[in-house]
Order: C-alpha cells, then sequence, then structure tokens
C-alpha cells in the first residue's frame, strides 16, 4: 500500500517529452551502497547501466570509516566506491556521471528521460531512486566541525570508536531523535543526558536515570566547543558549559529535494515524512521506477546495499515478462 499527503497529477495531466538521443536499459540515481550494488547485479544481467552521483559531498563524507560491513570493516567511503566500481568496471557495461539529476521525466515512448543540472538528457527504461536522504544539521557553532568526528549520529557505526569516554547525550532537543539513555551503556559508563526545552522527564523516571549513575542537565544545546573537532564541552541555552567528549546525537533525516519534483511531474507517492513510499517489492507506484536504501527512508548501508541489489534482481526476473502475452 502507498500513503499519499498530497493530491497527485492523474495519468491523463503528466505531460510527456520526446525521447532522448541516447539510452541505457536502467538509470540508477545515487553512487552509494544501494546504488552500487544495484549496478554490480545490473551489469552481471548484461543490461547497460548509467550511474548519477551528484558531484557535491556525500552524506558520509565525514566517516572515518565503514562499520559493520563485513569484508570492509574500517574501509573509509570513498574507497568502498573505489572498490565497488573496480568490480564493477571489470564486467563492463556501466558509466559513471558525475552529474546531478535535476529530473525524471515519462517519455512518449513509455520510457523515461532523465535531464541532469546542466541540460543533459539521458533515457531508461528503468530507473532505481537511490540518492539517499539529507541530515538536517542544526544550525550551531561548532557542530560542523565535530560532525562524523566527536559528534556521532550512530552508536553502532561509531561507539566502538568511542568507547569509554565521556558521552553527551541528547534526548531530545530541536532537530535530534530521541535515544534511549541506557542504550549507550553498551559502549560507555560515563554518560550525561541533555534534555531539550519542552522535554520534561517524569520524576521518578529522572531519579531512576540518575540512580543508574546519569547525569542530566536541562536545556537545548547552544554551541559545541571544540579544539580542531575534538570537543571539550557543550554550553547550554542558560550558559552553563558541561565537560563531554563524544556528543550522539541523532539529526532529523529529510527526503533530498528532487523527491518533491518526481511526486509533483511523475506522481510518485512518497509517505507522511516525504520519503519515496514502495512496495514490498521495493516498486514505487510509478511503473519502470524503484527506489532503494536511505530514498526510501531507511537509514543502515547494509540495509541500502541489501535493497538496492533486490531491486536489480526484480528488474532483471521480469525483463523479458514485459513483453512477453
Amino acid at each position: 500500500a502507498y500513503i499519499c499527503i498530497r493530491p497527485r497529477p492523474t495519468p491523463a495531466e503528466i505531460a510527456t517529452v520526446e525521447p532522448a538521443d541516447d539510452g541505457v536499459d536502467v538509470a540508477i540515481v545515487g553512487g552509494g551502497p544501494a546504488g552500487l550494488q544495484a549496478a554490480l547485479v545490473l551489469v552481471r544481467a548484461r543490461k547497460t547501466v548509467a550511474v548519477f552521483d551528484a558531484p557535491s559531498p556525500a552524506r558520509n563524507a565525514a566517516s572515518h570509516g565503514v562499520h559493520n560491513f563485513i569484508g570492509v570493516e574500517g574501509m573509509l567511503p570513498e574507497d568502498l566506491a573505489r572498490t565497488a566500481w573496480e568490480q564493477i568496471d571489470a564486467v563492463g557495461g556501466a558509466s559513471l556521471r558525475r552529474e546531478e539529476v535535476a529530473n525524471i521525466e515519462r517519455d512518449n515512448e513509455g520510457d523515461f528521460v532523465l535531464t541532469t543540472a546542466e541540460g543533459e538528457r539521458l533515457g531508461a527504461h528503468h530507473v532505481i531512486l537511490a540518492f539517499g536522504h539529507r541530515d538536517a544539521i542544526p544550525d550551531i557553532p561548532g557542530f560542523a566541525e565535530c560532525w562524523g568526528d566527536t559528534v556521532i549520529s550512530c552508536p553502532f557505526c561509531d561507539g566502538y570508536e568511542h568507547r569509554d569516554r565521556v558521552w553527551g547525550l541528547v534526548v531530545p532537543s530541536t532537530g535530534a531523535k530521541a535515544t534511549p539513555p541506557l542504550f549507550a551503556y553498551n559502549w560507555t559508563d560515563k554518560v550525561k543526558v541533555f534534555l531539550g526545552s519542552g522535554v520534561d522527564l517524569p520524576d521518578e523516571l529522572a531519579s531512576a536515570l540518575e540512580a543508574q549513575g546519569l547525569e542530566l542537565h536541562k536545556g537545548d544545546i547552544t554551541a559545541i566547543n571544540h579544539d580542531g573537532g575534538k570537543i571539550a564541552s557543550v554550553t547550554l541555552e542558560g550558559g552553563e558549559t558541561v565537560p563531554i567528549e563524544t556528543l550522539l546525537w541523532s539529526p532529523e533525516s529529510l527526503p533530498t529535494p528532487l523527491v518533491e519534483r518526481l511526486a509533483r511531474d511523475l506522481g510518485i507517492v512518497v509517505d507522511a515524512e516525504g520519503f519515496v513510499a514502495v512496495s514490498r517489492m521495493q516498486q514505487t507506484n510509478v511503473e519502470g521506477i524503484w527506489a532503494a536504501g536511505d530514498a526510501t527512508g531507511s537509514s543502515m548501508a547494509m540495509d541500502a546495499a541489501r535493497s538496492g541489489g533486490a531491486v536489480a534482481m526484480l528488474i532483471v526476473q521480469g525483463w523479458f515478462e514485459e513483453s512477453a502475452p
């Protein structure tokens, strides 16, 4: 089932365009784990593929390494991408296009035309949306400088590297997801909890947390004090300065701007949070367009890679059934 949160155009209202001069079997929008896994499966099934990977920095560019992904533990994201392309290129049939896709339209022959920000056009029989999502980085002095270093968003990803340090835990502040305070005890027993403005814990719960050794502080974080990305302390809205070494802050996930255009122009259905809605088979409501990984609201690289590969297999499986009587 799909959830639509805004009126979408009917098929009669969706304009078509002239086919592009050049085309591929499958165009993949996004060069992260989902997109690259899909590309590898597709070229091994002898399909021609174009992978669009925007030239702007990747969402995980600040990461010091990929973790909990068997076979590539600790590998830098850029090294993972380079290795993936070496394996894809060894098979052949895929091209990497360092361009941003500005729009996707249906052509008047039933396929799709992808138009880049530079105005280049490419046709495709199928499209996989694997462009991930954006993090809502808060406008707090010091946050961006520490992001991916001593400000971490996922304890499974980076908690081990920050084990036994003094952690600050946002539960929650504006733009951050709530994280169970005792969850952090898997990595450290030195935990300070920051309760955002408007967040009131019942006295019984607050007492129970303090009895477990957690230090509670009230008020939004207004500054992160650091030296070259290494946190020394945070400042709260009341002026209090609290020493910590690691800050666990999970920003809200936001869909990419392209999703809004696809909903408007192609009638792609989105979920209540604005992410691309898919069926259990990773299909959107528009036949021929699929979505995988963070574009659907998933947030784990392993899940993203798995879903990208699954989408590619489903496309290949149905390739010759499309024209069958």
